[in-house]
C-alpha cells in the first residue's frame, strides 16, 4: 500500500470511527452525579460506578477534557499539517496531508471541549503521530539521498521544452496503454547514456513510493526494465525502452492492478497500477534526458 494512503487513511479512519461510535452514546450529567451520589450507599451502584471510571482511565467519563485521547487527535492533526511544511513535499500532498490534518485537529478540540457524553477513538490514534512524523523525515531524508534539492514533483516545470502531456485516464486499463515516442538525432551510444541517467533518477520520494528501477534484460535494440517497491524490492510491473533509427519508444509491457483499501475494508478509489507513478517520473525523465543531448527531439505520450 502507498505510504501517503497508509499516514492520510489512518488519520481520516480515526476521524470516521470516531464520530460513528461517539455520537450515539450521550449520558447526561444530572443522572451521572445521581449514580456517584448513591454509591456510598449501594455496594452494587459503587461497582458499577468503579467499571464507568476505570473504563476513562481512572476519571470521570464526563471529564472528557482529562482524557489523553482526544489530545493525541489534536496531536496527530497538528503533525500531519507540520508534514505540509517539509521542503520536498509535493503540493499535492501538502493539500492532501492539511486538509485531513485540519480535519482531526478540529474534530479533536471540539471532543476535547464536551461536558457530556461518551465518545470512543481507535486504538491506532496511539501511533499516528509517529507514523506521521517518522513517514515525513524519512521521506525528506531520501529525497536529500536522491539529489532532490528543495523540492521535487512530477508538476516541476521542464526547461529543457515542453511538458509532456498525460492523457486523463480514469481506468487502470487506459494508464496501462500509456507510453512515449521521442524522435531524436543523435547517436546509439549517446541515446543509451540518456538511458541510463534517467534510470539513474528515481524521482521524488513522496510521489514515486520510493520505487527504484532494474533492468531485467538487454535486447539487441534497448532494454527491458522493472520497477520495484522501495520497501521490500517486490517487482510492481516491467517496461521497455527501444530503439529503432531515430525513433526511442517507452511502453509499459506487465502490470497488474489493485483497489487500495485502508484497514482492507474501506476503499480508496478506482484500481490502480502498482508502480504508475514511477513509471510516469521515468516519461518525463527520460524526456528531459534526451532533449539536453538533442534540443529539438520531438516528444509525445501515447496510448496504444
Amino acid at each position: 500500500m502507498k505510504p501517503t494512503l497508509i499516514i492520510t487513511g489512518v488519520v481520516a479512519v480515526l476521524l470516521l470511527l470516531g464520530l460513528a461510535a461517539g455520537v450515539g452514546d450521550v449520558s447526561s450529567s444530572s443522572s451521572s452525579s445521581s449514580s456517584y451520589s448513591s454509591s456510598s450507599s449501594n455496594s452494587s451502584d459503587s461497582y458499577s460506578s468503579y467499571s464507568s471510571s476505570d473504563e476513562y482511565g481512572g476519571e470521570d467519563p464526563q471529564s472528557l477534557e482529562l482524557n489523553w485521547l482526544p489530545a493525541l487527535t489534536v496531536l496527530s492533526g497538528a503533525l500531519a499539517i507540520g508534514a505540509v511544511f517539509v521542503p520536498t513535499m509535493p503540493r499535492n500532498r501538502q493539500l492532501l496531508l492539511g486538509g485531513v490534518g485540519l480535519l482531526a485537529g478540529i474534530y479533536g478540540i471540539w471532543v476535547w471541549e464536551q461536558d457530556t457524553g461518551h465518545y470512543s477513538f481507535p486504538a491506532i490514534v496511539t501511533i499516528a503521530p509517529l507514523l506521521i512524523v517518522g513517514w515525513a523525515g524519512y521521506g525528506w531524508h531520501q529525497n536529500f539521498q536522491r539529489g532532490e534539492g528543495a523540492r521535487g514533483s512530477l508538476d516541476d516545470t521542464d526547461n529543457t521544452g515542453p511538458d509532456l502531456v498525460f492523457p486523463v485516464a480514469i481506468r487502470a486499463g487506459s494508464r496501462g496503454s500509456v507510453g512515449l515516442d521521442l524522435d531524436v538525432e543523435a547517436s546509439p551510444e549517446t541515446v543509451r547514456d540518456a538511458v541510463g541517467r534517467a534510470l539513474a533518477n528515481r524521482g521524488n520520494y513522496f510521489t514515486t513510493d520510493g520505487c527504484a528501477y532494474s533492468v531485467l534484460r538487454h535486447q539487441p535494440d534497448g532494454l527491458d526494465c522493472a520497477i520495484l517497491s522501495g520497501f521490500r524490492g517486490l517487482q510492481h510491473c516491467t517496461f521497455s525502452v527501444r530503439l529503432s533509427g531515430t525513433r526511442l519508444s517507452v511502453r509499459l509491457l506487465e502490470y497488474q492492478t489493485v483497489n487500495e483499501k485502508i484497514l482492507f475494508v474501506i476503499p480508496m478509489g478506482p484500481a490502480t497500477i502498482p508502480g504508475y507513478g514511477s513509471y510516469r517520473h521515468f516519461l518525463q525523465a527520460l524526456t528531459r534526458e534526451i532533449r539536453r543531448i538533442d534540443r529539438g527531439a520531438g516528444a509525445r505520450v501515447v496510448q496504444t
